[in-house]
């Protein structure tokens, strides 16, 4: 039985400009995860926490196209047909995969990509295939725009391989000439001390979140183009706070660029009343992904506890990350 896990990711600056050619910093964390786990078998079945599905053969998965893929489990049987296409393994045992997870959903913290992660590097074990680091992720990627018609982007794919706190740059000259970006994982001696809130009660997919937006950067949309070419600086400028300790201006970057974001995305007022409560308290706060969670920068316990009994009344919870290295 080969097993495999990936962590939650949390963005801190330059989100969502990874699919638009920019440059973000994101870490993943220890408290929520996927697990995926699969050995070869006499018959083909998927396992997804309390969900099973059993197929004629493992050809039945791999044929399957674009809009086929099962309501529940689709995640699962698109990777499986994305990593036969990619690796041109040709063996056609039938597979026991079992995945389960509890990352909540629906929150921005890369839930369905880490399935996807952790499930791929089951494969890549099982038939013990070479992937290059910097490839991995674009594959990931591939499965949920390819096959599931999912808008996003390379981060939370680059920061659940990587693990850590990582600064992605993806440039467009890199992203054409090598077909990935410069990808760097950060010394955390300096860290600030971080907490991530996030909604009970769930909010919009992350799909949802970025419909349209990406039509109007292709269509040259000028207010779309800038805003991301400022939130991209912001990770930059972020890479030196983090690196230096200036928790000051690092804080300023991510109010910044929630700032930015809210000009061109129609947000929910939720999503709004989540950044609000944060910096109500002297404390910054920007979204951890596509909305219904958000990182911020917590000076002392008494200005914790505070956020605490903030969130709790309106109904977020709140953790400190461990942040994965």
């Amino acid at each position: 039985m080969i097993e495999k896990r990936t962590y939650a990711r949390a963005a801190i600056v330059g989100n969502p400009s990874d699919g638009y050619y920019g440059k973000t910093i994101a870490f993943t964390f220890e408290q929520f995860s996927a697990n995926c786990a699969l050995e070869k078998s006499k018959e083909m079945t998927i396992k997804l926490d309390n969900i099973e599905r059993k197929y004629s053969n493992i050809d039945e998965i791999k044929n399957k196209k674009s809009g086929e893929y099962d309501k529940e489990i689709g995640i699962i049987e698109a990777t499986i047909k994305k990593f036969y296409e990619y690796s041109k393994v040709k063996d056609n045992s039938n597979l026991l995969i079992s995945c389960k997870s509890n990352i909540p959903k629906q929150v921005g913290f890369a839930g369905s990509s880490a399935i996807i992660t952790s499930l791929m590097k089951c494969l890549i074990e099982l038939y013990n295939i070479e992937i290059k680091k910097e490839i991995l992720p674009n594959i990931i990627l591939s499965v949920e725009t390819e096959e599931l018609g999912i808008a996003a982007g390379l981060q939370d794919r680059v920061v659940q391989v990587y693990q850590g706190l990582v600064y992605m740059d993806f440039s467009k000259n890199l992203i054409e000439e090598k077909g990935y970006g410069n990808y760097e994982n950060l010394n955390l001696k300096k860290m600030p001390n971080f907490f991530i809130a996030y909604s009970l009660i769930g909010d919009e997919a992350s799909g949802v979140f970025h419909n349209n937006i990406k039509e109007r950067f292709l269509a040259g949309d000028e207010k779309v183009i800038n805003m991301m070419k400022n939130v991209a600086s912001y990770a930059a400028e972020a890479k030196e706070c983090l690196l230096e300790g200036d928790n000051e201006k690092l804080a300023m970057l991510m109010n910044e660029n929630f700032n930015r974001r809210r000009e061109i995305y129609n947000l929910s007022k939720r999503n709004i009343r989540m950044i609000e409560i944060a910096r109500e308290l002297n404390s910054c706060s920007n979204f951890t992904g596509s909305g219904g969670a958000c990182v911020g920068i917590y000076q002392n316990n008494e200005m914790l506890e505070n956020l605490k009994e903030a969130y709790k009344k309106e109904k977020f919870g709140v953790i400190i990350p461990k942040i994965k290295r």
